[in-house]
């Protein structure tokens, strides 16, 4: 199950409103099996298994090794491998900690409105929040006011980047950055070894009309990412659970780095 945080968040440009989960709004959308279908899928998304923990032992948390003076970068903490990892190992997953789910408007309403710009959003989170402390609880409901801070902690699934896990763009996940005691449930704790900080973005507004410089940022962004990636978030078991899989052998003690892609880090200013 999954509960619903009814209250509201803005970005810059835009409100974005979470509305109540009830059956009416979800069955307008479709069919009362996909309505089921969907609602199963969310519930077993948003749940830490308990019994996970018994396998995956794989990682801790550390003060993260990326950043530093020389590139304005400072991650905080870091993924770090516990044992040795081969590549195609199933490190740990990402936890659904909670949902945003977008509605997408039925066709017959899409030719009648062209801009769904504030168009009504949903944020659940997974009864483990609230299990884990009413305080917990209270700090995750306290991001539903800050929509920056909110997306920063998404991995979204309508984004045309290294972090689109979903081939339906109704999804964006939440990992909860204070639930860190579960090593099998710590994929959100993985860094980019590399940004697009401040000034790149700004530089890509101010000369928004110079391809050649925007380009040249967003290239040198991913050059560099991918030379330090050793991972991936990577949807499984039919889009039930999110993982973090090694792209590459990994040694003991090295931090678990993957991309987040240019479009996030652009999202982010």
């Amino acid at each position: 199950m999954m509960m619903v945080d009814h209250t509201r968040y803005a970005d810059s440009s835009n409100t974005k409103n979470i509305n109540p989960y009830d059956q009416r709004q979800r069955t307008y959308y479709g069919m009362e099996q996909v309505l089921q279908d969907q609602m199963v899928r969310e519930s077993i998304l948003g749940t830490r298994l308990p019994q996970l923990r018994n396998y995956l032992q794989k990682v801790r948390i550390d003060k993260s090794l990326v950043g530093g003076a020389h590139n304005n970068m400072a991650a905080g903490r870091g993924l770090f491998a516990a044992l040795p990892l081969q590549k195609g190992d199933l490190i740990t997953c990402y936890p659904a900690d909670g949902l945003i789910f977008t509605p997408i408007p039925p066709l017959a309403v899409l030719s009648e409105e062209e801009d769904f710009t504030g168009y009504n959003e949903m944020l659940l989170w997974g009864d483990h929040v609230a299990a884990a402390s009413n305080n917990t609880l209270q700090l995750a409901q306290s991001f539903s006011h800050d929509y920056q801070r909110l997306k920063s902690y998404c991995i979204d699934g309508s984004s045309n980047n290294g972090n689109s896990l979903y081939s339906s763009a109704s999804y964006s996940v939440i990992g909860l950055p204070f639930l860190d005691d579960n090593p099998a449930y710590m994929g959100h704790f993985a860094n980019d070894g590399a940004a697009i900080i401040n000034n790149g973005t700004k530089q890509i507004k101010r000369t928004a009309t110079t391809t050649t410089t925007t380009e040249t940022i967003i290239r040198q962004y991913v050059t560099k990412s991918e030379a330090l990636v050793n991972a991936e978030h990577t949807s499984i078991a039919d889009g039930y659970h999110i993982a973090t899989v090694a792209t590459r052998n990994i040694a003991l003690g090295e931090e678990i780095l993957v991309s987040y892609g240019a479009a996030y880090w652009i999202g982010q200013q």
